[in-house]
């Protein structure tokens, strides 16, 4: 059996994300050798923000690892993709909406060991897309306000993110 553990924090600076991998296993002290000779799988994520300020999530569909969770929406990030990029494309590949880089605020990272890989996913944010969000690949979307996202169950690469991120709606919203 492995032992999974779940880390989020919160990312200050833009600039970190172009080296998130190094960065991450600078920050929390990982080797190679403690992340084990797994796959190393890099995702990015996106919490899109209503005026409600309710945070969309999709359900992952049957047939899919995690089917029935639910999960920031975003995806695999390609060999010499950017970040940013890998999101507004998952984004629109997914969902339907496109999303401008620059609208994209970085928030934090996970890092979680699953059984045959090692996850790294950052997490943006962003209040602007063009287009209505559909599930373009059968997911289920709903439309959750921050103090209700717990009582959806996620993966375990989420879960240390809802804090970060509720935290960060809290603070906006008092600003």
């Amino acid at each position: 059996m492995v032992t999974s553990r779940s880390m989020a924090t919160i990312v200050p600076k833009q600039d970190q994300f172009y080296d998130f991998g190094r960065q991450i296993f600078k920050t929390y002290g990982l080797t190679l050798e403690r992340v084990g000779r797994m796959r190393l799988v890099l995702v990015a994520a996106a919490a899109l923000i209503d005026g409600n300020g309710a945070v969309l999530l999709a359900q992952r569909p049957e047939g899919k690892s995690l089917a029935g969770l639910w999960e920031f929406p975003g995806g695999k990030i390609e060999a010499g993709e950017r970040p940013e990029s890998a999101l507004c494309r998952e984004l629109f590949e997914e969902l339907g909406v496109d999303v401008a880089p620059a609208d994209l605020e970085p928030l934090g990272f996970a890092s979680h060991t699953y059984e045959n890989f090692h996850l790294l996913m950052p997490l943006w944010t962003t209040r602007t897309w063009q287009g209505q969000p559909r599930g373009r690949e059968g997911q289920a979307l709903a439309w959750v306000q921050p103090e209700a996202l717990q009582d959806y169950p996620m993966p375990a690469a989420d879960l240390p993110l809802i804090p970060v991120l509720s935290s960060h709606l809290f603070q906006s919203q008092n600003a």
